[in-house]
């Protein structure tokens, strides 16, 4: 049994992602004659899967299909070159022991798998999730559920830490514990009208609070690697 399992949102919470998926969205404007999103609109409509960002930061697109595939190729050349791991998120992953940390987001899992390897972290994981992963995407309780079995792990020994309201509901909704990250994406009044158990302001007290999540559920911790 794995204990003390961390399962962690990545866009606005490990990476600064913003600029890459707003660069596909004025390419994809451009391209399809469309009205650019503002970045403030960009930023708003990231979180809920590909297809609501698409829904949110044009105007009733007509053509959904096609606006999805322009969309993901233009996501595929500029996603990379844009991303970055926020400050102090490196080492934090480093420290952790990958056979209790998983990334569940609700961006494609092949895409998750291209940031997380070209920023040289996905060995950090034992398990990438995306939203194709599973038949549901956050805050549904089923990709959370189906992700803890394969890390073995029960709902009571986990810890989902994201920064947009649809971790803290998927996490409520698996019985999972939460901790709101607010550097991320989303606003902090909106993150603490939804109760998470916790809400950090800095990687340094994610941290902390990640350590004291393992030393409850775990003898040894973090891992000394």
């Amino acid at each position: 049994m794995t204990r003390g399992a961390v399962l962690f949102d990545l866009d606005g919470t490990l990476l600064d992602s913003l600029a890459g998926i707003h660069a596909a969205l004025l390419n994809t404007a451009e391209e399809l004659q469309l009205a650019p999103p503002a970045e403030a609109r960009t930023r708003a409509s990231i979180g809920d899967g590909v297809e609501n960002l698409l829904l949110r930061a044009f105007d009733a697109p007509a053509d959904l299909p096609r606006l999805h595939a322009v969309y993901d190729r233009h996501y595929s050349s500029t996603s990379i070159a844009a991303a970055r791991a926020f400050t102090g998120i490196e080492p934090l992953l480093r420290a952790l022991d990958p056979a209790r940390t998983a990334v569940l987001s609700n961006k494609p899992e092949r895409h998750c798998r291209r940031l997380l390897r070209a920023l040289d972290l996905e060995q950090c994981f034992a398990h990438i999730a995306g939203g194709d992963t599973f038949p549901e995407k956050k805050p549904s309780a089923l990709p959370v559920l189906r992700l803890l079995a394969q890390l073995g792990a029960d709902a009571a020994d986990a810890v989902l830490v994201g920064d947009g309201p649809q971790d803290i509901r998927a996490a409520r909704n698996a019985g999972v514990k939460s901790i709101a990250v607010l550097w991320g994406f989303s606003e902090r009044s909106k993150l603490a009208g939804l109760g998470p158990d916790l809400v950090v302001e800095d990687v340094a007290a994610l941290m902390h609070a990640l350590a004291t999540h393992a030393r409850r559920h775990s003898p040894d911790g973090l891992s000394s690697r």
